[in-house]
């Protein structure tokens, strides 16, 4: 299948390397830079497990240089959805197909304001993944991929195929909003203090007082979740944070990269929702107010 990924960063990088493997026509539409020239150059490179391994893609800067296709991975930072968004016209084939592995809330419906709900479906996404120094990306925790249509129509189930037949663990749901949800608590409970604290994702839990951090942001959040109807509680997401946290102990977090590169991070997609759909139903989140000022301070 021939699939375009709007952005290569880390994960877009992992997820790609896979679906080459498995005999996928990759493309990948990448801004002007270092990471364009190095995918031009070397192609894309994946170390999976401590095996490396590069396979030939075609990466253009300009969309019209890319032949349509029928899937469209987006794995662009949240605040630039809006951005990209116009360019979907470009990229897909007649019954091309979105789907968006992105942080935070929101992005899906951006998309599906330019090639429509029955074509885009929005995915929890927990693989772990980082980029060193010299670009080369790595796999830093296994995970999973739950993804679900924002409006039934279309049939996912080959997406689905087609993601756990290249060695990626998939599963079609028909409600997305629930992952997403659950992905949203773990991001706004691991990623601002594992940027704060500058260290991977295992020494959140090494430490009694960043533990307890992560709790209450796991506990702010749920409370968010609730008042939109979801049913979660604290004493169920945050065993199931400190998984992540443990599966993904030396993967250096997203929000983590961006400081350490001196990028925008998230915050705004990941605790600014958190606070502004609390703010809603007027609830209080002391720990997400925060950790999201210090972000912004870090980001200035």
């Amino acid at each position: 299948m021939r699939i375009t990924l709007l952005g290569c960063g880390a994960l877009g990088g992992l997820v790609g390397a896979r679906l080459a493997r498995s005999g996928n026509e990759i493309q990948i539409l990448q801004r002007p830079g270092s990471t364009l020239k190095r995918l031009r150059a070397q192609g894309l490179a994946l170390d999976d497990t401590g095996t490396v391994r590069t396979w030939p893609v075609r990466a253009e800067a300009d969309p019209s240089q890319l032949e349509p296709a029928r899937l469209v991975l987006v794995t662009v930072k949240s605040y630039v959805t809006a951005d990209v968004a116009p360019l979907l016209t470009d990229l897909l084939d007649d019954d091309g197909l979105v789907l968006t592995l992105q942080n935070g809330l929101g992005n899906a419906e951006q998309l599906a304001c330019i090639v429509g709900t029955e074509r885009v479906a929005a995915a929890s996404c927990t693989y772990g993944a980082y980029r060193d120094g010299e670009g080369m990306v790595h796999v830093g925790g296994e995970g999973e991929i739950r993804f679900g249509p924002m409006r039934p129509g279309k049939d996912w189930t080959v997406i689905e195929k087609l993601l756990n037949g290249s060695g990626l663990k998939a599963t079609f749901v028909y409600d997305p909003r629930p992952d997403l949800w659950s992905k949203l608590v773990a991001n706004a409970a691991i990623n601002p203090v594992s940027a704060l604290i500058r260290r991977e994702n295992g020494h959140i839990l090494a430490c009694a007082e960043t533990s307890r951090l992560a709790k209450t942001l796991t506990m702010e959040a749920c409370r968010v979740a609730r008042a939109e109807g979801m049913p979660f509680g604290e004493g169920e997401m945050w065993p199931k944070v400190r998984l992540i946290i443990q599966g993904t102990s030396h993967n250096k977090s997203s929000m983590l990269q961006d400081i350490l590169a001196g990028r925008p991070t998230e915050i705004e997609a990941i605790s600014g929702e958190v606070l502004r759909r609390g703010r809603a139903f007027d609830l209080i989140l002391p720990a997400t107010a925060t950790v999201r000022a210090l972000i912004r301070g870090l980001e200035s």
